[in-house]
């Protein structure tokens, strides 16, 4: 073959590059036009006055660095009948002196503290807290709330995140995170990138974060969704599932955006993607299509950048080239969103998020070419796996549930097995 002619390496790298870039502008098309549309709306006139009596549940295994902050914005959120809700995993943990203070602060009527009083081993220990706060919540409380510890809630976060549910026939209604990258850090742009890409297919294919999630009492209160988070290892995707078997899912509430600026570290960052993966291939309808994508975006490093060197010639140039816009459609799509969601925090939040520094955009290229191998080879990893270590637990990986392996630790609180085993997911 001579240098100048186009190989199948060349050939496939340019079908692969175009089919990528025509999917993520199409998928970051509608959460962009909802943040535009909030901003030129006046996005806080569009919460509305629906305040059903709320309980906001807040599970607790250690203590998150941001777990102070967490706690003092959940207790002052603006919002007329709530309660909070905090299930903490043993009588030992650290996180449990941090609850005791904010309970001894705002009363006993806003705060109430439990232990978690029982752990199933067919599920993660947080799915396990979720289940004894559901079972523990009043029978005239309406919606339930939930949030994650590495979470900090603004005055209005609450209002904002039950208000799709003035209309009946939402179930479920979801914000998402929005990692904001400190200095040059490569990891925090690994995370930043991936996050841009994420929150546009957690919209397409109906993924809800659990962080900030609502549910109304018909979910929480349902005994097949409750025999379905004895057996989760995500109760988001969980969740996902228990909706698409009625037809239905999450409302996204896309402006609300939970702002982390937490570092991180490479192995963090990868148990980070290999839990957020699992969650998706244990439980979630679209999962294969998760699969799918990335899988996509893995061939055309981990395979065309070899294959094309092999063939040699103008195929490592078409390569290259291809390689070069897909990256350039990703970051323009990607610091599109981050600027309405900077906008956003900027004018309803007061939130002023520091510009990108020299080092930081000198380094995008690099961190957004590295995240084409790194995160393609999570997915994979997390779909071969069979064995995942999650805070001190170890959990065994099966077709769509997990098993409590690590006795010793598991055994700190009382072992109760679920009497029905969940179904599938078809």
């Amino acid at each position: 073959m001579g240098d100048n002619a186009l190989g199948w390496s060349g050939i496939v790298s340019i079908v692969l590059a175009c089919g990528l870039s025509l999917l993520t502008w199409l998928q970051s098309r509608a959460p962009r036009r909802a943040l535009r549309q909030a901003l030129d709306n006046g996005y806080p006139a569009l919460f509305g006055d629906y305040t059903p009596k709320a309980q906001i549940v807040l599970c607790l295994r250690g203590s998150d660095p941001f777990l102070d902050r967490c706690l003092s914005g959940l207790v002052h959120q603006d919002y007329p009948d709530y309660k909070v809700l905090i299930v903490v995993d043993t009588e030992t943990d650290e996180a449990l002196p941090h609850v005791r203070e904010l309970q001894a602060l705002h009363g006993a009527d806003r705060v109430e503290v439990m232990i978690r009083d029982h752990a199933f081993s067919t599920c993660t220990r947080k799915a396990s807290s979720l289940h004894c706060a559901y079972s523990r919540t009043p029978d005239d409380v309406e919606v339930i709330a939930t949030c994650d510890g590495d979470a900090i809630t603004h005055p209005t976060w609450l209002r904002e995140l039950v208000a799709p549910m003035k209309d009946p026939r939402v179930l479920a209604s979801t914000g998402n995170r929005w990692y904001s990258p400190q200095g040059s850090d490569p990891v925090g742009l690994l995370r930043f990138y991936w996050n841009g890409m994420a929150v546009p297919s957690m919209v397409q294919y109906h993924i809800p974060w659990g962080g900030s999630l609502a549910l109304r009492r018909e979910v929480f209160r349902d005994p097949e969704y409750l025999d379905l988070l004895a057996h989760a290892f995500s109760e988001d995707t969980q969740l996902a599932n228990f909706l698409d078997r009625r037809n239905t899912s999450a409302v996204p509430v896309i402006p609300l955006v939970m702002l982390n600026e937490e570092r991180t570290s490479f192995a963090s960052f990868w148990g980070f993607l290999l839990r957020q993966m699992l969650a998706a291939r244990l439980h979630h309808p679209a999962a294969n299509w998760v699969l799918l994508q990335a899988m996509l975006l893995g061939a055309l490093g981990w395979v065309c950048l070899p294959w094309t060197i092999y063939e040699g010639g103008a195929n490592i140039a078409t390569w290259g080239i291809c390689t070069f816009l897909y990256g350039t459609v990703v970051q323009v799509m990607v610091l599109q969103f981050d600027g309405l969601v900077r906008k956003l925090l900027r004018e309803w939040r007061g939130v002023t998020l520091r510009r990108y520094d020299l080092g930081q955009i000198l380094s995008c290229s690099f961190a957004l070419l590295f995240l084409g191998f790194y995160y393609p080879a999570a997915v994979l990893t997390a779909w071969l796996t069979r064995r995942h270590e999650w805070r001190g637990i170890t959990y065994r990986i099966e077709p769509h549930s997990v098993a409590i392996v690590d006795e010793q630790e598991f055994r700190s609180t009382p072992e109760v097995r679920p009497e029905t085993p969940a179904k599938s997911a078809s």
